[in-house]
Formats: structure tokens, C-alpha cells, sequence
């Protein structure tokens, strides 16, 4: 017990302490604001449309061998 209330506390320090290092404010842009002059824009075509292209592949042979499976229990069920 007194193993594992140490290495819980050493694991929340550890954690709080890089909370803090990463949570370190970055440099102002030229205008002097929070905020970039100008928006930018997020590049979000061709990765995302693979990915959601293989996503649905995917769902679609799961439903194809569902509807498969089905069937051959379906026909097991009328010869029995």
C-alpha cells in the first residue's frame, strides 16, 4: 500500500508538472492581439476524405458479412 499511495502521488506530480510546462503562453502576433491578423486556413482534403472513404469500405463490409451471415443461419434454421 505504501508502494502504490507513492507512486500515485509521483504520477499526479508528474502529470501537474507538465500541465504547467506545456501551458506556457506563445509569442504576440504583429497586431498586438490574442489573435493572427489574418485567419488561416486548415488544409483538411485529402486525409480526411481517405480516411472517411476507408471508413465507409469498412462499414460496408461489415454490413455485407452481417447480411451473409445471416442468410447461412437462416438457411441452417430451414434444413434442421
Amino acid at each position: 500500500m505504501k508502494y502504490f499511495a507513492f507512486s500515485l502521488s509521483f504520477f499526479i506530480a508528474i502529470i501537474v508538472s507538465l500541465t504547467f510546462a506545456v501551458a506556457q503562453p506563445g509569442d504576440t502576433p504583429p497586431g498586438g492581439g490574442p489573435f493572427p491578423a489574418a485567419p488561416t486556413a486548415v488544409p483538411i482534403d485529402g486525409g480526411l476524405a481517405i480516411l472517411a472513404a476507408a471508413g465507409a469500405a469498412y462499414g460496408a463490409k461489415k454490413i455485407r458479412d452481417y447480411r451473409k451471415n445471416q442468410q447461412e443461419q437462416e438457411a441452417e434454421n430451414i434444413e434442421i
